[in-house]
């Protein structure tokens, strides 16, 4: 008789219910040594950078609220940074519709970002790259940087007798 084993591991303390890995072990008899190696993330991975425009300097960005939607029933918000990594951890989804969005608010105002414009989906394991101009006039130059396999904080490998 074998057994199947699965180990859900998040890999980020920020966002635990978001970075998900998930790790497998399969057939294995009794006695033997578990191990787990190659988790799959379950999530998606959304980056921004944010370029200051015509009206403002790059230094009011600098926590500015950032608003994502649609991919769950609750907003995902965070204040953007200057200096540190600007990211939202997402439910892959299969089709990206007119309710993706990313918002940008600033002064009072509040630019968006359809993402259907820009993706057709989000795989699980892949990171996302958007980048945008923000003027007072709204958003320009919007543009995809690259998509790429989600590699930072998703490795490991650990065992255990069963």
């Amino acid at each position: 008789v074998t057994h199947n084993f699965t180990l859900t591991y998040t890999s980020n303390a920020k966002f635990p219910e978001a970075d998900v890995i998930v790790f497998t072990a399969n057939n294995i008899s009794w006695g033997i040594k578990l191990t787990f190696e190659s988790g799959q993330r379950s999530n998606s991975k959304l980056s921004l950078e944010l370029i200051a425009g015509t009206g403002y300097g790059q230094e009011e960005l600098d926590g500015v609220e950032v608003v994502v939607k649609g991919f769950t029933t609750t907003d995902y918000t965070y204040n953007y940074s200057n200096t540190d990594s600007n990211f939202a951890i997402l439910k892959a989804v299969p089709t990206i519709t007119t309710s993706h969005i990313v918002s940008i608010i600033i002064d009072g105002h509040s630019y968006s970002i359809d993402l259907s414009k820009h993706f057709n989906k989000f795989e699980a394991g892949k990171e996302y790259k958007l980048k945008g101009t923000v003027n007072k006039s709204g958003l320009t130059e919007i543009s995809i940087g690259t998509i790429t396999d989600w590699t930072d904080g998703g490795t490991g490998s650990g065992d255990f007798e069963y």
